[in-house]
């Protein structure tokens, strides 16, 4: 979730309440297992339990690292969430959000906020064949590492996609409902440049209803308090701990299940070709780097001091004119779907 002050925290949870009133939320999502499997992971990062054993899974081989979920088990999570494909927004729809364009659109504010909502799906959807691209040490460096729940920042950070300041944690203030726009301490805390509640505006006055109805009919506002609830305990590194196995480990704050479940259902409600680039599977931020990580006060630390610990990629050939640009990310998207 994003970076909200405390009291912010308290009225996005309390919000949730009134949203499964209005929407009827859950009352979709098929029943889930009765025994649910253990995840390691403890509250507030495991989520509601019964639907833990939805998210992904902890990788058992380094093949199923950064491995997406495919299409086909996409829309089968899709549905045992409770989110009818049919009811996924269009591509124009689609298009137009990213683009910052259509009803309500067109101004520097709702470019900007499409930025940052094709920011946060690379970041959270950075699996095999789905790799972006930073310069380290004056050298092109494909990235993947969704299963970790890490990004590389456009200088050469390696952090959470949680840290203060990434797109997928600048992108809350784009989903919060219009009542909490409002309130001035939302207002004082926001990132600037930004449109707050600009994806639920942007549905609304663009033909999306029914897709905004659809996510919020889902399991989907069942996820909502977790989300601010593990980022304020997991401060300001934003990893998660597990002990699946018996072993103490760390990963992203991306990929606990009601994190990753959240994310999974509001990218595939957007967009289900791209929500199937999700890591079907998390892994373990290697020892050395999460001891770095934590012990820096910021919670982050240089990738190229850390890269020998992650996997190689081939070496990337291609225009680093723009690398890293969220404008040029967003039309790299658009000119793909």
């Amino acid at each position: 979730m994003s970076d909200l002050s405390a009291t912010v925290r308290r009225a996005l949870v309390a919000c949730t309440a009134s949203l499964v009133m209005v929407t009827g939320a859950a009352s979709l999502a098929a029943p889930a297992a009765a025994e649910p499997r253990p995840t390691g992971f403890e509250q507030p990062y495991q989520g509601p339990p019964k639907y833990a054993h939805l998210s992904a899974t902890k990788a058992v081989v380094d093949a199923q690292i950064n491995m997406p979920l495919g299409q086909a088990r996409a829309d089968v999570l899709a549905r045992q969430l409770g989110f009818p494909k049919r009811l996924a927004m269009t591509k124009r729809q689609f298009r137009l959000m990213l683009a910052g364009g259509g009803v309500g659109g067109g101004t520097p504010e709702a470019r900007r906020s499409g930025q940052i909502i094709a920011g946060s799906i690379r970041d959270l959807t950075n699996t095999l064949g789905s790799e972006y691209v930073r310069v380290i040490d004056g050298e092109p460096t494909p990235i993947r590492l969704a299963s970790y729940g890490l990004i590389v920042a456009p200088d050469g950070t390696l952090e959470s996609p949680g840290h203060v300041g990434t797109p997928a944690r600048t992108f809350n203030y784009l989903l919060l409902p219009q009542r909490l726009c409002d309130n001035p301490d939302v207002v004082a805390d926001m990132p600037k440049g930004i449109r707050c509640g600009y994806v639920n505006s942007f549905m609304l006055k663009n033909g999306a209803a029914d897709s905004w109805r659809a996510l919020y009919a889902s399991a989907f506002p069942k996820f909502i308090p977790y989300g601010p609830l593990a980022q304020g305990k997991s401060e300001p590194h934003e990893l998660a701990p597990n002990s699946l196995d018996g072993t103490s480990t760390l990963v992203g704050i991306s990929m606990p299940p009601p994190l990753w479940l959240i994310n999974f259902l509001l990218v595939y409600a957007a967009n289900p070709e791209i929500a199937a680039n999700f890591p079907a599977h998390w892994t373990p931020i290697p020892e050395p780097v999460a001891e770095a990580l934590v012990s820096s006060e910021t919670g982050q630390v240089r990738f190229s001091d850390y890269q020998q610990y992650f996997p190689d990629l081939p070496r990337f050939d291609g225009d680093l004119s723009r690398a890293g640009d969220l404008e040029s990310l967003v039309e790299s998207i658009l000119s793909q779907r």
